[in-house]
């Protein structure tokens, strides 16, 4: 399938899509070129993408992913390693949630405080 194809089915624009191949983060595997010289892209490619996009909600950056990528497509790295990575990145990910439920909890007490009737 060609990019706008992918764009469509995904959500993405083709930029960027375009910006996560050449960040290295989808797997060259899955894109050809065509006798015209189009891109042409393998249906696995979707799943590609949906991990990107689900890997940058979950905190990863571009360059994390693109690592990721590599390296979990990528036989000869150990399993180890892999979990470690993925640990790591849940530690981080359940501090930042747990610094966003501080920061909820002092915007609720805030409210509370606000919408309390002035006393006199």
């Amino acid at each position: 399938m060609r990019i706008h194809e992918v764009a469509a089915r995904t959500g993405l624009s083709i930029h960027a899509i375009r910006f996560y191949e050449q960040s290295g983060v989808l797997d060259e595997n899955l894109i050809s070129r065509s006798k015209a010289n189009y891109r042409e892209y393998d249906q696995g490619i979707l799943e590609n993408l949906r991990v990107v996009k689900f890997s940058q909600k979950a905190g990863f950056t571009i360059h994390e992913i693109a690592d990721m990528m590599q390296k979990f497509n990528i036989d000869t790295v150990p399993t180890t390693h892999k979990i470690a990575a993925l640990e790591a990145k849940l530690a981080q990910v359940t501090q930042r949630a747990q610094e966003i439920d501080q920061v909820k909890q002092l915007i609720v007490d805030k409210l509370n405080t606000l919408r309390k009737p002035a006393t006199r």
